[in-house]
């Protein structure tokens, strides 16, 4: 047996290619092995969560502010899903500083 773990798979639904990158900097600084699928808009998002065979992901890291989705409706298709996975949001606050909720 190799010692070989499974990546985790991660969907982040994000439009800012800085904090795409910050996230993989992290993510290959804590040393994880990660499989990360992209969305830089809400709608293809939506899609993805309601296609009934999209391969629910370890993960999902929502902004709630990016193009052609309110993120509002981004949340109601990942809660509508009976696979639901676990997510985490991602949204800016008073001072520009990047908030990260559990929901």
């Amino acid at each position: 047996m190799s010692g070989a773990v499974d990546p985790i798979r991660i969907v982040l639904v994000e439009d800012s290619p800085s904090d795409v990158h910050l996230l993989g900097l992290s993510l290959d600084q804590a040393g994880l092995a990660y499989d990360l699928t992209l969305f830089t808009d809400g709608a293809a998002a939506i899609a993805y969560f309601e296609s009934s065979t999209t391969q629910i992901p370890d993960v999902a890291v929502l902004d709630l502010n990016v193009p052609k989705a309110e993120g509002a409706d981004i949340l109601d298709t990942i809660r509508r899903s009976p696979r639901l996975p676990p997510f985490r949001l991602l949204y800016s606050a008073r001072r520009k500083r990047l908030r990260i909720s559990n929901v």
